[in-house]
C-alpha cells in the first residue's frame, strides 16, 4: 500500500493513503490491520483517506510492514467475499415508468 506518515509518536502512527477509502473497503481494511499481532488498534478515516494505527512501540518496523502489506491482504479478503450484484440504474425500482398509449393511437408493426 502506498502511504506517507503524517504524524508519529511511540506506539502510534497516522498515515495518509493515496486517496479516499471506499465505504465497501472499510471493514476489510480494519480487519486486515487488526489481524496482525503487533497492531493493537486501527481506525480508518475514509473521507480523509488516512489510518490511525496503535501498535507495540518495540515493533514499529513490523507495524509499518503490516500497513504496507495491506493491499495483498485486502486482495485475499476480496477474493473470499462473494461478488455483489448491482442492478443497472435503469432497472432500479421506479426508474422505468410504464408507457401508456394515448387514446386513439395504436401501435402498428
Amino acid at each position: 500500500m502506498n502511504y506517507t506518515i503524517q504524524h508519529e509518536v511511540p506506539g502510534r502512527v497516522r498515515v495518509k493513503l493515496v486517496g479516499r477509502v471506499p465505504e465497501a473497503d472499510i471493514d476489510a481494511l480494519t480487519r486486515a490491520l487488526r489481524q496482525h499481532p503487533v497492531i493493537q488498534k486501527a481506525t480508518v478515516y475514509p473521507r480523509m483517506g488516512s489510518l490511525a494505527v496503535a501498535f507495540d512501540p518495540a515493533a514499529r518496523a513490523q507495524a509499518l510492514a503490516a500497513i504496507a502489506a495491506i493491499d495483498r491482504t485486502a486482495a485475499v479478503c476480496q477474493l473470499q467475499r462473494p461478488p455483489q450484484r448491482v442492478p443497472h440504474p435503469a432497472l432500479r425500482q421506479g426508474a422505468l415508468l410504464p408507457i401508456r398509449t394515448p387514446p386513439g393511437l395504436a401501435w402498428s408493426g
